[in-house]
């Protein structure tokens, strides 16, 4: 796959489950997520192999992403209790 093709994916799944999971767990900043995410992505879902290239937005979302998923995620749990 060319560097074209792999920057312009959508996260992979599992990625934005354990940021989904961080944030409801406290996390609600893009420098402490990003060292969090990194570790789940080359010690969870990479172990024991080489993980993907750093332009590979699937596995290593933008600070964008990361900032979209903290608002999504910290207001879909505001949201929930409020009712």
């Amino acid at each position: 796959m060319s560097q074209l093709s792999t920057s312009c994916m959508p996260t992979d799944k599992r990625v934005l489950a354990k940021m989904k999971e961080l944030v409801q767990g406290g996390v609600h900043r893009v420098r402490e997520m990003r060292p969090l995410v990194n570790d789940f992505v080359c010690n969870v879902l990479f172990a024991g192999q080489p993980p993907p290239p750093p332009f590979d937005s699937r596995f290593w979302p933008s600070s964008m992403v990361y900032t979209n998923c903290v608002y999504r995620y910290s207001t879909q749990k505001k949201s929930k209790y409020a009712a």
